[in-house]
């Protein structure tokens, strides 16, 4: 008796890709875990770094990851809006307080104590004053609801999903990249607020947020002189608590207990 085999096709649905905040290399291997919340889907892991769904009915999904050595992220992603001939979604991983520090890293950690309940999530971002690695504008921006940008980039870096700071002659907004639309020209989640000429700098906002206990930690890598200074910013639905800091390169610098309302 002759089997007759049977070929099931698989469509990729999704595929996503994890990126290390600090470093803006892949996450690959086994370091983290990523599943469907909700749905008992597991999905097929490549050696660089692609966590592939196949075959998926429901239009809206939320991508949930953990990791031993980063923050747990969670994502909702309506796949009506993911090409689907490029369905890549790119998420950033956040250190955690076990990640581990190797010689020559600059940190700044703490501990905020809320004088009312909910600690979990309350944002921490830092805005390092002294930055080597500047981003500039390559063009004017001539109109202030601008959405697309193009930047020098000197390290070539993975700019999905970074904040950063412009402080333009008094012209200051946060702006977060949602994708690059071409070589170096990128298109941001919100219109800028103000119209900014070529050569306007971009600092970079290093962000992340509590743990279930109040405690943070941010990784720098991007750092001009020996002791340097950062903005400090802590919100949750309201601005927090903002203060100027100082650090050190290349030494960890635990701001301990940061009292907010």
């Amino acid at each position: 008796m002759n089997e007759r085999k049977i070929r099931v096709n698989h469509k990729v649905a999704l595929a996503i890709l994890c990126i290390d905040d600090y470093s803006d290399e892949v996450v690959k291997g086994m370091n983290i875990k990523v599943e469907i919340k909700n749905l008992n889907k597991k999905p097929i892991i490549k050696k660089d770094g692609y966590f592939i769904f196949t075959n998926m009915e429901d239009a809206i999904c939320t991508i949930v990851i953990t990791g031993n050595i980063y923050m747990d992220e969670e994502k909702t992603i309506d796949l009506r809006a993911v090409n689907p001939l490029d369905p890549i979604v790119k998420i950033r991983l956040r250190p955690n307080r076990r990640y581990p520090l190797k010689r020559g890293m600059t940190c700044i950690l703490g501990k905020i104590q809320k004088s009312s309940k909910g600690l979990i999530r309350t944002k921490v971002k830092i805005i390092p004053l002294h930055q080597r690695n500047k981003m500039r504008m390559v063009k004017d921006l001539e109109k202030k609801d601008g959405q697309e940008i193009t930047l020098n980039n000197p390290q070539n870096a993975d700019l999905t999903l970074k904040s950063f700071w412009i402080n333009d002659s008094g012209k200051e907004e946060l702006c977060t990249i949602k994708k690059e639309i071409e070589n170096k020209t990128y298109e941001f989640y919100k219109p800028l607020k103000y119209k900014h000429e070529k050569g306007t700098e971009l600092l970079r906002v290093y962000d992340t947020y509590t743990d279930e206990k109040g405690f943070f930690i941010l990784c720098i890598k991007d750092h001009n002189e020996n002791l340097n200074k950062a903005k400090i910013i802590i919100q949750d639905e309201d601005l927090l608590f903002e203060d100027e800091i100082e650090y050190l390169s290349s030494q960890v610098k635990d701001l301990g207990s940061i009292q907010v309302r």
